[in-house]
């Protein structure tokens, strides 16, 4: 099931950005997999977040913008529309309770995740779901609403992101741990 959700999520979803009951099951996939003791699951399961966060961003932007660092993990994003989203009054509030359900499995799911194994494969594997769900949370927080950037802030994903920095032996992954948590302190702390 978690195989055929990351398959399936590969490209947004065309058509409303309305709730759907595809987007429930998804969403009740990935978090019940987010924390899975089997570290194969975990890794599909960062993939499948880092999918749906950017399902959740092409609502905020269009076409002709490339975005810092994550122009390194996706394709063009467009022009952000920071007016017409962040702080809106009138947005959607399925989508920004989405975007919160979201980011707070994810947050949860990095604050759990070990990069300090001893396992080299676990350890690689590890690394890989870090890098995944730090994307994720960074998809997630660019020009999103108020609503959404107020809850990362009181989840302290910027902390969460920063303590992956600390771990002893990121190894190839190290510098884009490094750029990740800047990014995401970044956009955490922008009004």
């Amino acid at each position: 099931t978690l195989q055929v959700a990351v398959g399936t999520t590969r490209q947004p979803i065309s058509g409303s950005k309305k709730h759907t009951a595809s987007r429930d099951a998804t969403t009740t996939v990935l978090i019940h997999s987010l924390l899975h003791e089997k570290p194969s699951i975990r890794q599909l399961a960062a993939s499948l977040a880092f999918n749906l966060s950017m399902w959740s961003i092409q609502p905020r932007v269009s076409t002709s913008f490339t975005h810092s660092y994550l122009s390194k993990w996706a394709p063009t994003y467009g022009e952000a529309q920071l007016g017409a989203v962040r702080g809106s009054e009138d947005g959607d509030e399925e989508e920004v309770e989405w975007l919160c359900e979201l980011l707070s499995a994810i947050a949860s799911a990095l604050e759990a995740e070990d990069p300090e194994c001893s396992d080299e494969k676990a350890r690689a594997m590890s690394l890989q779901v870090i890098v995944r769900l730090m994307a994720s949370l960074a998809n997630l927080l660019y020009a999103a609403p108020l609503d959404v950037i107020n809850t990362a802030r009181a989840l302290d994903i910027d902390r969460a992101a920063d303590s992956k920095v600390k771990a002893s032996n990121l190894g190839p992954e190290a510098s884009r741990i490094k750029g990740l948590a800047e990014e995401i302190k970044a956009l955490v702390k922008t009004e």
